[in-house]
């Protein structure tokens, strides 16, 4: 069954965006307590989001919070034992163990912190 359906996801022109980010069917994801943030993280997969327009008609300053994620993701980057800078991807952040080899524990750290981000953001439903 599961192979039925990685054909029928490989070959599907809808769903792009999240194909890109999630490419094998059955990929377990982790989802936020926060309901709120859930609902933003699952629009982010889903490419349907209006984050980026409503931090700035809001007047946000989203570079303070940026900086901060990236931080912290190249501080797992590093605690991994990695060299370097990760590749900044919209699939490291929603979908951390289908980029890159983490651990169970390193990819939820990834996604506490952009789930954090999200939250941090200030968008509310």
């Amino acid at each position: 069954m599961i192979q039925c359906w990685q054909i029928r996801w490989d070959r599907s022109t809808t769903g792009r965006a999240t194909y890109d980010v999630i490419q094998a069917v059955g990929t377990r994801l982790i989802f936020p307590k926060n309901r709120n943030v859930a609902i933003s993280y699952v629009r982010l997969l889903l490419n349907d989001t209006t984050l980026r327009e409503h931090q700035y008609h809001m007047g946000l300053a989203d570079t303070k919070i940026r900086t901060k994620l990236k931080q912290e993701i190249q501080r797992i980057w590093m605690d991994s034992g990695r060299n370097g800078s990760p590749r900044w991807s919209v699939a490291l952040l929603l979908a951390p163990s289908t980029v890159i080899a983490f651990t169970k524990a390193q990819s939820r750290a990834v996604l506490a912190a952009t789930f954090e981000f999200i939250q941090q953001s200030g968008r509310h439903l």
